[in-house]
């Protein structure tokens, strides 16, 4: 009877143990995330632009912001896995690139770049959020002032893919 138990106790820890690392493997999974270059403005769609509209739902997030319109300049979709430093080159007009990394402390990290006429890069902004905020559909937006037009600004809106 004993060893019955034992086998039992055995058993059940080694299926425990399984299911331990399944889980640990779906956990370790990539987050995969649709980083948005966005245009804030009272104005109308330029002619001859292919530019789409910004989302309703994240318009509605945005509804905090005062500008009438934003359109979408360009999209990528991007795995942020582990610490190593994933880019994603998002400008269409002007150059935007941002850097996404996974920190230690379960942050995502975002770097913005500009990428200027003389091919310079200039670091723009660093933010850190909780990756579980995209996990559980929250929307990380940084932006700022158009340097092209009065009262228009940039945006870069960051969500989990769908």
């Amino acid at each position: 009877m004993k060893l019955l138990s034992a086998r039992r106790c055995f058993a059940g820890a080694l299926v425990g143990t399984l299911m331990l690392v399944q889980v640990g493997a779906a956990g370790a999974a990539a987050l995969r995330v649709h980083s948005q270059l966005v245009w804030g403005t009272d104005g109308a769609k330029p002619e001859g632009q292919d530019l789409p509209e910004l989302d309703a739902k994240l318009k509605g997030k945005l509804v905090h912001l005062r500008w009438k319109n934003y359109w979408v300049v360009k999209f990528e979709d991007t795995d942020v896995a582990g610490k190593d430093a994933k880019q994603g080159n998002l400008a269409k007009l002007g150059k935007c690139t941002v850097e996404l990394r996974e920190l230690d402390n379960g942050q995502l990290e975002v770097k913005l770049f500009n990428v200027g006429a003389d091919k310079m890069v200039k670091h723009v902004r660093t933010v850190c959020e909780p990756l579980d905020k995209l996990k559980n559909g929250g929307t990380i937006v940084i932006g700022g002032d158009s340097k092209d037009t009065w009262n228009d600004a940039w945006m870069v809106v960051i969500t989990k893919s769908p």
